[in-house]
């Protein structure tokens, strides 16, 4: 009794106040549709019912033709409220996942004891920062930094301790490479590695240099070290690559002045394969 004879249009439609009834059948998809001969099938509009409140639906609406004119159409109208709602219910959690899978991914790339770079990422920064240099023909840089006496340091003030001094070394290294690009990563054990972009011998030297002094200055004790100080030992390398340069190649290069630091009395930094006294 409350539909019959009235104008479906008018009584479905979101009504708009400020839209005069003629203009809203203009705009009416549906009847466009039905006065083109068309079946209509709409995914999803919303429609008002007789208290106010909004819902959404889907349509779909075939023309009723009588002797080759429109002389009706026949209206399926769906609430898919519930459907709605399960789909966003399904999006939220997607996107919980797609966060959950990015930290994760994160997790995959951080150590988990000092909060920098893992050596699993070192590798493939190393690889991709190789190609980008050999591309832009610009020198790569890198550093090899190795605590001194760690395993004394372990003995003498336990593990817990050793991991808070790893900890500290990390920080001191990630606040001395102050270039957005320089990347500083956990290279394994106490052992450190930075790569730095479009950076020669000069100024890889001059970074490892204030690595090394800022250690030194944080003054943590360590009684069985002949500086009764935590120190680091760097290797400083710097490499023009070409199509053959390996990864290999510039870790055995800074590797290699790494060890001639630590033989040549340790708390310094070796640029070059010959002469680390300095």
């Amino acid at each position: 009794d409350e539909l019959m004879g009235k104008n479906a249009h008018l009584l479905f439609h979101n009504k708009n106040p400020q839209q005069k009834q003629h203009e809203k059948q203009h705009w009416c998809k549906i009847l466009e549709k039905n006065h083109q001969n068309k079946h209509y099938t709409y995914h999803y509009t919303n429609f008002v019912n007789k208290n106010g409140h909004t819902f959404p639906v889907e349509i779909m609406c075939t023309p009723i033709i009588k002797h080759g004119t429109p002389w009706g159409v026949t209206s399926l109208f769906r609430d898919v409220t519930r459907r709605i709602e399960k789909e966003n219910e399904l999006k939220a959690t997607q996107e919980k996942l797609r966060k959950a899978n990015a930290v994760l991914e994160q997790l995959v790339k951080i150590d988990g004891l000092t909060k920098i770079a893992n050596r699993l990422e070192f590798d493939n920064t190393l690889e991709r920062l190789l190609k980008i240099a050999y591309r832009h023909k610009s020198p790569l840089g890198m550093l090899m930094i190795d605590i001194d006496h760690f395993k004394k340091y372990n003995d003498t003030y336990g593990h817990p301790q050793g991991d808070s001094c790893l900890q500290r070394i990390a920080a001191i290294i990630a606040d001395s490479c102050l270039r957005p690009g320089d990347f500083v990563a956990r290279y394994g054990g106490e052992e450190f590695a930075v790569l730095m972009p479009d950076t020669d011998d000069i100024d890889a030297k001059y970074v490892a240099q204030r690595v090394c002094d800022s250690a030194y200055k944080e003054q943590i004790p360590h009684i069985t070290s002949e500086y009764t100080v935590v120190t680091l030992s760097v290797g400083s390398c710097s490499l023009q690559p070409d199509e053959h340069t390996t990864p290999q190649e510039i870790i055995n290069c800074a590797d290699r002045r790494l060890y001639a630091a630590k033989n040549s009395g340790r708390n310094r930094v070796c640029s070059q394969d010959e002469n680390c006294n300095s």
